[in-house]
């Protein structure tokens, strides 16, 4: 009898266990794919507000508030600390054939978790397009509208 304990366990169990809590098809979205916002299941954060870019020589300034708290603390509605991401293009973003064009690695080209001003620093000629959005360690905002500029930029002072 103690032989078959754990298989009267273990049918107890299963018999007792309840349905999923969600359908098979919660997690996706009207196209069949599956839908980040309800996989992630909390707030995503708002994007920062990109604000200014300027350019002298080889050194870019994109200055950006941050948008969640209106407070510029850097903390989403979660409580949660936000790291800024900064991404970049040397083509017009408007011509990306697909969203997620704007979060593609290739285009990252760091962080911050200070709100205002940062100096960027690169190489190359022709205009080049800034934008950020906010990580909040969970998630990825929406990104930031997009700011351009010349590049190289004048002398600086």
């Amino acid at each position: 009898m103690k032989k078959f304990a754990p298989l009267f366990i273990f049918l107890i169990m299963l018999s007792c266990s309840i349905e999923e809590p969600v359908n098979e098809n919660f997690y996706l979205n009207d196209s069949g794919e599956i839908d980040l916002d309800t996989v992630a299941g909390r707030n995503k954060p708002f994007p920062p507000i990109a604000t200014d870019i300027t350019c002298c020589e080889n050194q870019l300034t994109v200055t950006f508030v941050d948008s969640n708290n209106g407070d510029g603390t850097g903390y989403d509605i979660d409580g949660d600390e936000l790291v800024y991401l900064i991404y970049y293009s040397m083509t017009d973003p408007g011509d990306f054939g697909d969203e997620r064009d704007y979060y593609d690695p290739l285009r990252y080209i760091g962080y911050t978790t200070e709100t205002g001003s940062v100096n960027l620093y690169t190489s190359g000629s022709g205009t080049v397009y800034l934008w950020l959005t906010a990580y909040d360690g969970w998630r990825e905002s929406d990104h930031s509208p997009v700011l351009s500029t010349g590049f190289p930029g004048p002398a600086c002072d």
